[in-house]
């Protein structure tokens, strides 16, 4: 009887240990997984740009162009869809104690990926002509990050400006707020944009209050001291 128990707490355990292995196993196959090129980040790529190894950083510029640019607007073209199923089993094992996954949608990951791409700077100027696109497009998750990365990109002023311009009229506290920034990374080639600018001095958002009076000073110094002053 003794050998019997024995037997049955041994299995027991050993079920036990393995029903928590296979849960273990499932968080990490439907939570976030680091997105690789290379076998390395996007962040130790970015390192390899700035660091003192010039075949390094050949290499490293090579990768984004070949890899990590049209992975990053492929995804912000596509990943449009999330799994029911995953996102029903994600929602049940967090209900669980001690299990903790987690998991971008979809809008949330094309929105980082259009902030990725920005990052990218100059590297990412063949990407222009589609992020202008994705500015002008209904799909509110990258509107904003494409405005932000013409503005990083710094690519055909001549061209981006009017899109900028009239992200100003939009409904969309972020486009709005991107837009402006990127324009005032242009400096005073954005200066067509002062009149639909210094309206936004008067709304009373925090973030619109941090950000506007700094994009006018790059544009035109002079029309902020004017409004100002009033």
């Amino acid at each position: 009887m003794t050998k019997r128990l024995g037997r049955l707490a041994a299995g027991l355990t050993i079920g036990i240990i393995l029903l928590l292995g296979c849960v273990y196993a499932l968080t990490r196959a439907i939570g976030d997984q680091p997105e690789l090129y290379e076998g390395r980040s996007l962040e130790w790529w970015h390192a390899q740009l700035k660091g003192t190894d010039l075949v390094a950083s050949n290499h490293a510029c090579e990768v984004f162009l070949t890899k990590i640019e049209p992975r990053l607007v492929y995804q912000m073209t596509h990943d449009t869809n999330d799994s029911q199923l995953r996102l029903t089993a994600i929602d049940y094992l967090n209900s669980l104690p001690g299990i903790s996954i987690y998991y971008t949608r979809a809008d949330k990951r094309r929105f980082c990926a259009g902030v990725a791409l920005g990052d990218c700077g100059v590297l990412a100027r063949e990407t222009f002509p589609t992020l202008v696109q994705f500015v002008k497009g209904p799909d509110r998750a990258i509107r904003a990050p494409a405005a932000r990365a013409l503005g990083l990109i710094h690519e055909d002023p001549n061209r981006v400006i009017p899109v900028l311009i009239s992200c100003l009229d939009d409904s969309q506290d972020e486009l709005v707020l991107a837009a402006a920034e990127s324009l005032g990374r242009f400096g005073t080639n954005s200066t067509p944009a002062i009149p639909k600018l210094l309206p936004l001095l008067k709304n009373h958002d925090k973030e619109f209050q941090m950000i506007i009076p700094g994009v006018i000073q790059k544009i035109d110094p002079v029309a902020l001291s004017r409004s100002t002053a009033k």
